[in-house]
């Protein structure tokens, strides 16, 4: 799972655990926004291309400090 970092109050949660955002809105199914469980601030969603390059690096740091 991916860990996001809310940009208001600063605490990780996991992706997987951000809570649905609001049901009233005209874009709910389109949103891609994540609710921080913590305090409630609505956060973007990361895209999925830049997931995949962060993993890149991850796994090139990983690679590199074995060495």
């Amino acid at each position: 799972m991916t860990t996001c970092t809310c940009a208001f109050c600063n605490r990780a949660f996991e992706e997987d655990r951000g809570q649905p955002t609001c049901q009233g809105c005209p874009l709910s199914h389109g949103c891609h926004f994540l609710r921080c469980p913590h305090c409630g601030y609505e956060n973007p969603a990361t895209p999925a291309w830049l997931r995949r390059v962060q993993g890149a690096l991850r796994r090139l740091v990983a690679v590199e400090e074995t060495a």
